[in-house]
């Protein structure tokens, strides 16, 4: 991953997920509506100052933007809930059927202006599908299929997307993925 100069790039080797583990303990409000215990099946690598963005649950009440603050152990994270809880049950109650989500790194938690985004193949591209979403978990750029030769370039130029943080919920290997800034 590469924000310090302008185009950021970014490869498949910056993709950080885990998944959570099934209800009723992958994610547990803790007492105040802005804590939530998230619990994986295996070790999670996160550490406390992150952002994440959970995805994929089938109970939307916890999708969202979060702030890792604590680490009680590697397959434990207590998170800060950073956008607006959706309808559910009441705080403090565990939420039955979550459907086990993924938590992802958020590699850039605050608002960009993204000018450009593109692909480029390096090699052939062993997944073919390309999926960023802002921090909240809303797709923001997607699509299926990259070609499978080298070189191969894939552009979403002229259109200027105001973007609340960036994350990479999938992308193809051995492609990089360059993002315009302003």
């Amino acid at each position: 991953m590469n924000i310090a100069s302008n185009p950021w790039s970014f490869t498949s080797t910056d993709v950080k997920s885990v998944a959570a583990s099934a209800s009723p303990t992958g994610m547990v409000q803790q007492g105040a509506l802005n804590s939530v215990l998230y619990t994986s099946g295996g070790a999670h690598g996160f550490t406390a100052g992150q952002y994440v963005t959970y995805a994929g649950d089938t109970n939307s009440r916890f999708l969202g933007a979060y702030q890792v603050a604590n680490v009680p152990s590697p397959t434990t994270a207590l998170l800060t809930w950073l956008s607006t809880p959706t309808a559910g049950s009441p705080p403090g109650t565990t939420v039955a059927a979550s459907g086990g989500g993924t938590l992802y790194l958020c590699q850039y938690p605050w608002q960009v202006r993204a000018e450009d985004i593109s692909v480029l193949a390096t090699g052939t591209p062993g997944a073919t599908a390309l999926v960023i979403s802002d921090i909240n978990g809303n797709i923001v750029w997607t699509f299926v299929g990259v070609a499978t030769a080298e070189g191969f370039a894939s552009q979403n130029r002229g259109k200027v997307m105001w973007i609340r943080g960036l994350t990479l919920q999938q992308v193809p290997t051995n492609c990089t993925i360059l993002v315009t800034v302003n």
